[in-house]
């Protein structure tokens, strides 16, 4: 497994899961964004579910930690992950491609001053959106 596929695979597992998540969600008009961390169980599926960032909505926390919890395994892994790394997910909810590509700009530009002042803190991220 290459980490490139493993990549797509999870992303597009976790966005199928960001949509069942907020079409069950009971405020179809809430739109955000919040940063999810997670480590891996034995089998392969995410545990240890935290807001990393919350959003200014809990309807998109609920949504964001419960699209986590229950997109599946993730195994298996490429090599260059390792079974104990912590995993970050960034979970965009917006109501068009415009929106969302607004909300993904400002994450990747909050990443970007992050990893700046945390060098060395390297951990796989994964984007996904409804």
């Amino acid at each position: 497994m290459t980490y490139e596929k493993w990549q797509d695979r999870t992303a597009n597992r976790l966005t199928s899961s960001i949509r069942r998540t907020a079409n069950l969600a009971s405020d179809h008009s809430a739109t955000g964004y919040a940063r999810v961390q997670f480590r891996l169980d034995d089998e392969g599926r995410p545990q240890a579910i935290a807001l990393a960032q919350p959003s200014s909505s809990r309807s998109i926390d609920r949504i964001s930690m419960r699209a986590v919890k229950t997109m599946g395994r993730l195994t298996p892994l490429p090599p260059q992950i390792g079974a104990a790394s912590r995993f970050e997910a960034w979970i965009i909810v917006a109501n068009d491609a415009w929106e969302r590509d607004d909300m993904l700009n400002r994450l990747r530009t909050d990443h970007r001053a992050q990893t700046l002042a945390q060098a060395g803190a390297d951990q796989p991220v994964l984007i996904a959106s409804r």
